[in-house]
This record gives structure tokens, sequence and C-alpha cells, in this order.
């Protein structure tokens, strides 16, 4: 059967030949083409089948051929339309170079002079299209082209022909309304017929606010909520945000961004000449416009006071909440949301979240371009500010009064004064991936990286190892890494989260009593225990402190984003009851994305994929299905199929393929131990097992991540004898399951990486206080080359073994390297490309020999936003109660 690019290629075949699809959206696919009489590359517009059903082809066409008179240096202009094979289209030249949501995404707020000199470049394209009756209504980040230093601007009349041609009024329910919320001016939001030339200009000041602040003036979480924001609040002037844009800018923004159509510039022209240090006249009338309308026009104290607390609240919840029109709440639980600012996305290293005691603050670890910081956040303020002196730290967690901020920086455990200050050592310990708790006694529990347990006074002074269980045999297996410690009221026993579930600790004999399945155990002052069932869902149950004993049935109350391996979801929650936590889901997508961060979609139905793995001639794809017990898909891309490779119902996760790719290995958790396991790659085959049973039963964790010609894998190893911290890089022989160390330091080495010619062993390390990429000789101990800078895990060798590939924070990197007669980098590390990719967890993406990588994509609001319940408790005590 012709697929639909095929038919319409053939319907256009003697004009225009169709070369390949470069993007779709939800109004339209694009299609790069060679226009056949010109000889020209063009591109090719298709609408969606259910948009042009519902706006009417004809009329759409109609409406557009008015604007193809539109001529200037920074408009893109039309060069045709028209339907065929049942479809309209439109032509447009192609034009080389990125669009101005590439570049913020890649570098999230621009120098303001390039931001300045955008707005301009556009503003004059809007004046002139303004003058000859053309109003954009669209204007943003996707719609401006960056083409050879030159500002262009596209689809000029398509929001319009597709306003005047709709015939369905239901097209605005179908996520394709005319305008974007981000941009929307208020009356263009509100529905008002008559729209002018000041709706372009109000969306263009909405696009300068973001190229300087990297986000919009409003955001949410869905359209209703940032046009709410918009209607009740001001944006946060653009000063406090970036300090350095000149006055005159910053007047200029809030002359465009005047809620009410009249108090904006008349034209574009004025609001360019305003972005000038010259532009004394519009300047002077931005000024007037700026003073002329009353600073507060919000008349409802209670909903200003939670949009402040949640920077962006969800004002369509308050008010299914019972929040009066007269600021008077009938009922006690609100809900918010707080996005997070680009490149401020929670790490994956470490757990990440902590609210101060009295609810008042959130503190939170960040990936600010590829670095971890700590960011501090009042619950009162819709700013997060950087704490300093944190470069690289993880697991914050706050002091019993609320003073002090703890958490873990190369080695040291520190604390930072809240009220303000630089960072104090309070003792030389390592990172705690696993978790923090501060008690009332001034000591603290940490659950250190190899998952022992120590207890440190917050004065200084040397870790106490508590005594937790046996290194060998049978209970240590079972019980595996202690993490995620949490007081019970007093201080001599805790929550522990084991392997085998959440337990009660004594912490003068360290003595364990498992409680219940689950893990990140939190006891509330309901009386009730919160815990993540291993699913990423958040569960309560009734719990008597005293005793240590659940005393009730759980039930589900919230699902949270699941953390780096599919570690815990992420959430605190503050003694009077607010709770703030990262919302999660499992449904996800495959993509293939290009070495220029183009993609296309992979034919198969969403999942809960992750952990990706491209076979070595490409043409399938071995990948993790959730939830929980987890299986092993194989998915055929060329085809669309997708089928489960292993079905015995025991959880199993990461799969790697064999160097010829008959045979895919994964870790598999009988019992909840892991073993390493390796099947056919076809569904239906039976499992062999590649560790033994003596080598499992010392409590090893070892996780395969390359496959070598000679059946050794290789992997990073957790070894669960005295005196070893942290992971190494080991490798384990399949014809007798041999475990052995390949590299090993005092810090975390792992991810390794096998270069094609079996020589060249990358890896990451943490030795230098940061994860960055090594590469070493793989027969030898030789010495260590360091490849990235600045950053970097997961590395992956090209085909040819010509380039490593590697992640810095969301972007992927790339390095020229050689590997003969000695290895070296040929040329430093360069940006391939960034995106709204799912990178909450390590190896969620897969490189393919053809170049391209196999990516997963979750929900966008996924890592970008967290949600805050106020009073959540009553909640759960009306839970209780049932």
């Amino acid at each position: 059967m012709r697929t639909v690019t095929g038919r319409l290629g053939d319907a256009l075949a003697d004009r225009y030949l169709i070369e390949r699809e470069i993007g779709a959206g939800g109004m339209a696919t694009v299609f790069v083409a060679r226009d056949i009489r010109h000889d020209r590359r063009v591109a090719i517009k298709v609408l969606r089948d259910d948009v042009a059903k519902r706006t009417g082809a004809e009329r759409f066409l109609r409406e557009i051929r008015t604007t193809a008179n539109l001529q200037h240096p920074h408009i893109v202009p039309l060069f045709d339309s028209g339907e065929a094979d049942g479809r309209v289209y439109y032509v447009m030249p192609f034009i080389e170079g990125e669009t101005l949501r590439d570049r913020l995404e890649r570098e999230g707020q621009l120098p303001v002079n390039d931001a300045v000199r955008i707005a301009q470049e556009v503003a004059d394209a809007l004046d002139y299209a303004h003058r000859h009756g053309v109003v954009h209504r669209d204007v943003k980040p996707e719609n401006v082209l960056l083409h050879d230093n030159r500002v262009m601007v596209a689809d000029f009349g398509i929001a319009l022909a597709l306003a005047r041609s709709t015939v369905d009024p239901r097209l605005t329910d179908t996520g394709m309304s005319v305008g974007t919320p981000h941009y929307m001016s208020p009356e263009q939001a509100m529905g008002e017929k008559h729209i002018t030339a000041r709706t372009d200009i109000f969306a263009l000041g909405a696009m300068l606010y973001e190229m300087l602040a990297g986000e919009p003036p409003f955001t949410g979480e869905t359209a209703q909520l940032i046009v709410a924001k918009m209607m009740s609040t001001a944006p946060t002037p653009i000063v406090r945000l970036r300090p350095t844009v000149p006055e005159y800018v910053a007047v200029a923004i809030d002359g465009a961004l005047q809620r009410v159509a009249a108090d904006r510039f008349a034209t574009a022209a004025q609001f360019a000449d305003a972005l000038s240090p010259d532009g004394t006249a519009s300047m002077t009338a931005a000024k007037t416009l700026v003073t002329s309308v009353p600073q507060s026009r919000v008349r409802n104290p209670l909903l200003v006071g939670v949009l402040a607390l949640a920077g962006g609240a969800m004002i369509g919840a308050l008010v299914m909440r019972g929040v009066s029109a007269s600021g008077t709440a009938s009922a006690p639980v609100a809900r918010a949301v707080i996005p997070l600012e680009r490149d401020q996305l929670l790490a994956i290293d470490g757990y990440p979240l902590a609210i101060s005691h009295n609810g008042k603050y959130i503190v939170y670890a960040g990936d600010d371009s590829g670095k971890a910081r700590l960011f501090l956040r009042p619950l009162g303020d819709t700013i997060s500010h950087v704490l300093p002196e944190t470069d690289g730290a993880i697991t914050p967690f706050f002091s019993p009064d609320d003073a002090w901020i703890g958490f873990f920086l190369l080695g040291s455990l520190k604390k930072i004064p809240l009220a303000g200050g630089a960072p104090i050592v309070i003792a030389p310990l390592p990172a705690s991936n696993f978790g923090a708790d501060w008690g009332t006694d001034g000591t603290i529990l940490a659950a250190r990286g190899d998952g022992s347990l120590f207890r440190v006074s917050a004065d200084g002074g040397s870790p106490r190892e508590i005594v937790s269980v046996p290194t060998d045999g049978v209970r240590r297996a079972s019980l595996g890494l202690l993490k995620f410690p949490s007081f019970l009221p007093g201080t001599d026993r805790a929550l522990i989260s084991t392997d085998s579930g959440i337990g009660v600790m004594d912490l003068g004999t360290g003595a364990i009593r498992i409680v219940t399945p689950g893990r990140q155990g939190r006891y509330l002052p309901t009386g009730q225990l919160l815990f993540d069932d291993n699913e990423g869902r958040m569960r309560v149950v009734p719990f008597d402190a005293k005793r240590g004993e659940v005393v009730g049935t759980s039930v589900p109350v919230f699902e949270a984003f699941r953390g780096p391996g599919g570690g815990p979801g992420y959430f605190t929650v503050s003694r009077n009851g607010t709770l703030v936590y990262m919302p999660g889901g499992f449904q996800r997508t495959l993509v293939r994305v290009d070495r220029y961060g183009r993609e296309t979609p992979i034919n198969v139905p969403p999942r809960g994929y992750r952990f990706p793995s491209v076979s070595p001639d490409g043409r399938r794809i071995a990948v993790t299905v959730d939830p929980r017990p987890s299986r092993i898909w194989l998915i055929d891309p060329a085809l669309g199929q997708a089928a489960p490779l292993s079905s015995d119902g025991v959880h199993s996760i990461l799969p790697i393929w064999s160097w010829d790719g008959t045979r895919v290995a994964f870790a598999r958790f009988p019992a909840g131990v892991a073993a390493m396991t390796w099947m056919l790659a076809q569904p239906g085959a039976g499992g062999h097992a590649v560790l033994s049973a003596a080598a499992a039963s010392s409590g090893d964790d070892f996780s395969a991540r390359v496959w070598t010609r000679d059946n050794t894998m290789i992997g990073d190893l957790i070894a669960a004898r005295p005196g070893v911290v942290g992971s190494d890089v080991g490798r384990i022989r399949l014809a007798d399951s041999t475990l052995s160390v390949i590299v090993s330091s005092p810090s975390d080495d792992r991810e390794p990486s096998l270069s094609p010619d079996g020589q060249w062993l990358a890896y990451t390390s943490d030795i230098s206080g940061a994860n960055e990429i090594y590469v070493r000789p793989y027969a030898d101990s030789g010495a260590a080359v360091l490849v990235s800078a600045r950053g970097g895990v997961e590395a992956h060798w090209s085909a040819d073994g010509t380039e490593l590939v590697y992640r810095a924070g969301t972007r992927l990197m790339a390095v020229s390297v050689r590997t003969r007669p000695s290895f070296g980098v040929v040329r430093a590390p360069q940006v391939l490309f960034s995106g709204p990719f799912d990178f909450s967890q390590s190896r969620n993406w897969s490189p393919s020999p053809d170049g391209s990588f196999i990516m997963i994509k979750a929900d966008p609001a996924l890592g970008r936003q967290l949600r805050v319940v106020f009073n959540w408790f009553d909640e759960l005590r009306a839970i209780g109660q049932k």
C-alpha cells in the first residue's frame, strides 16, 4: 500500500519532487521538495485532514492567496498553494538554518543585543504586513527563521486564513487554535472578532520577553491556565529576571504587553523604535503607556497570593475547590503548579527535592547547562535563586528549625544558612545518592552511595557507621542497599528503604524490621505512612508510629515522576501539610532523531518505554516497557511492529544486544535480586543465566552495557564487600561466569563503552568532582584521557570508531577522536542537538549505526513543573475516615 507521502508525491510529481518529511505539528506536516520547474528547494506544508475538513479547503485556499503579494526581506514568501490527492498544501522557499525556537531550546536566553535585533527585524516585517492589511495572528519562535544572520517570518496570513475559513467552531477544541497561548493577546484569547495589529505587537513583546528571560511572560500547565494568569496578574518585570536588560528595552516590553490593546504601541514601527537607545519619541510614548495604566489590576487578593505562591497557579482548580469571588476560601485544600524555568530541570543524580518544615521554601538540585546546582524558591515568590558555591551539589535537606540546608558536594557533607552565606563543611562523607534526614537532636542520618548508613553531628565531627546487616550471605542479598532514611518521632528509630521493602530501623542496634513493600517511606502527622509503591505511584497507609507497625490498607494518592534507573518518585511534604511533587506518567513515545535534532516518529503506540537499545544492524530496538513488572520488548521500526520478548512476569530491564544481534541480555529480578540473563532475540525464546548462583549470592550488583565478540559482558559493578565504595567497571566471561574488575578508583567509575576495534574503553568517572568521559586502553591499565569538557555521561562510539557521542545535561555532544597509533582527541566537543527528550534516567537513548539516535519523549510537562497541594493533610484525613 502506498504511503501518504508516496501518494502526495505522485499527485505533485509534475511540479515537485518530495525528498523527505522534516516536521509535523498540530496543523500541518512539512516536507522538503525540489521545485522541478525552477530547480530550487522548497518547503511544502500539507494541512492535516481534520484541519482541512473543518476549515474548508476552497475557502482556506482563497484566503491564503490574499497574502501571496507580501514581498519583504524579512517575510518568507508564499510560492504556491493548491489541493492534491485530497490534501490542501501551500509552498514556501526552503530556508537553511534554524528557527528561533531551536536557538532558544539550545541556549535558553539570548544575548540582549541579539534578542533586540531579532525583535526589531520581526517588527519591521510586521509593520510592512500591517500597512498592507495583513495581521499575522500567530507570531511565535517557531515561525521565526534565522537564516544567514537574518530574520525571516513564516506563515504570514495562515492564521488569518484559518480564522476566516473555519466552518467548524470545534477547531479550537482540537489543539489547533488560531494563535499560541503563550503569545496570544488577551483580546485574541477571549475570542474577540476584531483583531488588530496590536495583537501582533503583544505577541512580539512576549517573544522578546522569552528571548531575554528564558520563558514567556505567562506560563501554565494548560492554555486555560495561561489565559487565566494573563487576565489576573502582570508578568514579572524583565529586569528582575535579567538585570542587564537596558531600561529602554524593559519599558518597551512593558508597553507591548499591556492587557488593553489601546494601551499598547499603535504600530510595530513604534515598538521597534522604542527598542533603540535613540528611540526617544517611542520610548517616551512607552513610558506614558506604562505609567498611565494602573499597576494593580487584580482585585482578588487571595487569588493574587496563590498565584504568587505557585508561580503560575492552577486557577481553574482553585475555582473548582471553592475559592469565592470575594477572596474567601470555602475549602481548605488548594492546588497550584510551579513551571520550572528552562535549564533548571531536576538533576538525575541523588535525591533532588526538599521542602522546609514550615512549608515556606523548596530547594532542588537543578540541571543548569549540564551542571547540578541548588536552587532555592520561596513559595511566596515566582523566582528561584541559585545558592552560592553549590556547583555539583546533590541531595538537599532542611534542618528541623529551617535555618540550614544540608547537601553533599565533592566528598563532603555541607550546610548553608537559609538566610544567606557561604557553605560550611560538616564532615567528609562521600556523596549520598540515597537521601538524608536531619533529626531534632542535631544529628544527620545519611545513606551513602554504597548503600551504607551513617550518622554525624550537624555541628561537625566524624561520621559513625550504623551497624545494619552483614555484608555477605542471604540477608545482604535480600535487604540490599539501605536508602532514604527518615526519622520517626524521636531520634532512636528511622524508616529505611531496602530491596525487601520499607523497614523500621533501631538506630542503636542497627536491627531492621520490614513493615511494608515499597520504598521512600515518610511518616506523616496524620498517622499515616506515605511511600512509593515501586511504580512511581505514591500511597498512604495507616501507621502506628509507637509500635512501628502498619495498621490498615494502603490507597494510592498521586503519581510522581520517577527518578534515574526507575528510582523513587520525586515528592516532599512539610510538617504543616504542603505537598510538592513532580507529576509522573508511564506513556512515552519513541522517535528517531538525526544529528541536527530533526525528529521522525517511530510508528508504534505510546507505552512506558525506557532504556532503548538499537541492534548492531540498526533494524530493531530492544526496549524496557513499564509498568512493573517491566518487560523487554522488540520493535521493528520499518514495519511498525512491537512484541514482548520477556513474558514470564519477572521484572526485567536494561536490554543490550550481543555483538552479532542474535541475542539480547538484560537485568532480571527474581525475588527482588538482580540477575543478568540473555535470550535469543525472538519472542518465546528461553532465558539463560549469565551470572552463576555463587556469584549472585555475594550480593554483587552487575549491570551489563557491552557484549563483546569473545562473549564477555562489560558493565557497571557495585560490589557488596568490605571497603568497596561506589561503582566500578567490571566484566563477566560467559563461559564460566567469572566476574572481575577492569576500572576501579575511590570514585564512581561506570557506563563503559568499547570501541569497534575492541582496543579502547570509554567510561564515566567523577574522580574530578564532576562526571566526565575518559578513555583508556581496554587490554591493560594504561593512562586515561579526558574526552569531555565541563561534564559528560553515557558515552557511545560511532560505528567507525572516529567519534564519541555523549550526553551533557539535555544536550548530545560529539567529539572527534583517533584510535591509531594511539588514542587522542582530534576536535573539541561540539553540540549536536538538545531537545525535549526524557533524560530523567541514564541509558534513556541509544545511537543507531546510521548516525541517528533513538530517543524517548515523555509528556512535555514531566520534568518541567512541580505541583503543590496546600493543606494536603485535610485530604488525607478524609481518606482515613473512609
